[in-house]
């Protein structure tokens, strides 16, 4: 088993059983490999241009060659701009409310990417009436015996909301893969299905269709 499989079969181990890794008091009791695992991997493991690049950036230099920034941008230009941006992001929310449209973001990206400050960012000048966080878990035994898209469908926005997705169904095609949630068949069935339609358009469909019928239908 390499390195990688090794801590990621730990990581797996400690969400479905907390218990090993948590006391009482919410402190640390885990006794596996993990401490020191990525200054390891920097030390013994990454590439020797990696490393270098590593060792001559600066504090808060962005290394990445895509990022539109070569540094953190400071605290007083952020919220300079960010002041702008909550304006019309309100702007927005009553636009769609008076309008009576739709809206739906999905948040994707691998644990610690930043999710979920991103998501406080965006809602702290939202009106919580009309804007909420979806965060599903692990579907549940029943959940699993259903069409996949089906537990979403509940979520979506009617008209004048808006709807921010912590993850979505996209899961199948990455987390519940990577640990073992999912079989590959079911993995490709998402795919295909996918694919045949948009999605989004698909699940709205089938909640219009059950919110036109009679009460005990």
């Amino acid at each position: 088993m390499s390195a990688g499989m090794k801590y990621l079969d730990i990581y797996k181990q400690s969400i479905e059983q907390p218990d090993l890794f948590w006391g009482k008091a919410g402190e640390a009791i885990m006794t596996l490999p993990c401490d020191g695992a990525i200054s390891r991997y920097f030390r013994e493991g990454a590439p020797k241009a990696v490393r270098k690049a590593i060792e001559g950036a600066g504090k808060d230099e962005i290394m990445t060659a895509s990022y539109p920034y070569r540094e953190e941008i400071k605290r007083k230009d952020y919220d300079a701009r960010m002041e702008g941006l909550e304006i019309e992001l309100a702007k927005m929310q009553a636009g769609l409310k008076a309008s009576g449209k739709r809206l739906l973001v999905v948040f994707e990206g691998r644990d610690a990417a930043g999710k979920g400050g991103t998501i406080k960012a965006v809602t702290e000048n939202l009106n919580p009436r009309q804007a909420y966080v979806v965060a599903l878990p692990k579907p549940t035994e029943r959940e699993s015996q259903q069409w996949y898209f089906q537990r979403y469908v509940d979520w979506l926005p009617a008209k004048g909301e808006i709807a921010l997705f912590d993850r979505s169904w996209y899961n199948r095609a990455m987390i519940e893969h990577v640990f073992g949630f999912c079989t590959p068949e079911e993995r490709a069935r998402f795919f295909r299905q996918l694919r045949r339609r948009g999605i989004v358009g698909r699940l709205r469909e089938i909640r219009t269709v059950v919110g036109q019928l009679p009460v005990g239908a």
